[in-house]
């Protein structure tokens, strides 16, 4: 098996299995500290200094999900979650049931 087929069998079946009360419940635990706490989109780079992302123009600005989530597919988020993306680090090991109760509540709070 391939190192991600676990959450892309969560999400190719068009049914995400994840809890949404305990993904908020380790979003605000694990997350919020870089990302802000939701809904509000982070734009002020003093509240979170490690979630910048490179823009393609050399300049880093802070990662903003009301805007970045909906344009990701689930298996990228997951990618993301499992891997780390620039700054961020990863935080979940593949297959981990946080990260699918994590994309649930991402989900459902960043439209």
């Amino acid at each position: 098996m391939s190192r991600i087929a676990l959450p892309l069998v969560l999400v190719s079946t068009g049914c995400l299995l994840g809890d949404e009360a305990a993904g908020a419940s380790e979003y605000n635990y694990t997350c919020a500290r870089c990302h802000g706490a939701a809904p509000a989109a982070v734009s002020d780079t003093s509240t979170a200094p490690a979630t910048l992302y490179d823009t393609g123009a050399g300049a880093l600005t802070p990662a903003d999900l009301s805007v970045r989530v909906p344009q990701l597919s689930d298996e990228r988020i997951l990618s993301v979650l499992t891997e780390g993306k620039g700054q961020m680090p990863a935080i979940y090991e593949v297959g981990a049931s946080e990260a699918a109760d994590v994309l649930v509540y991402l989900r459902a709070t960043f439209k």
